[in-house]
């Protein structure tokens, strides 16, 4: 039923294998973010979570992500954000 590495178990601040998915996701998206940076490109990164945002709020923090998106906060439209 729930995904350990979602960190959305009640009553746990952290739980297993969160931090080794949020040292992957975080070295993905500095990853990407170079990438983007040297051919002068938007990057778009879905990370897993399923209905928590914590692991792509977590790692989009951490690697300095321009826009992060997160199930809890509803949004419309990115575009017009920037």
């Amino acid at each position: 039923m729930f995904d350990v590495r979602d960190n959305d178990i009640f009553g746990t601040e952290l739980t297993i294998g969160f931090t080794t998915a949020l040292r992957i996701g975080t070295m993905s998206l500095d990853r990407l973010h170079s990438t983007g940076d040297s051919h002068h490109r938007v990057m778009i990164c879905e990370l897993m979570g399923r209905n928590a945002g914590w692991l792509t709020l977590a790692s989009g923090l951490a690697s300095g992500s321009d826009v992060i998106l997160i199930p809890e906060i509803p949004f419309d439209e990115v575009v017009g954000k920037l």
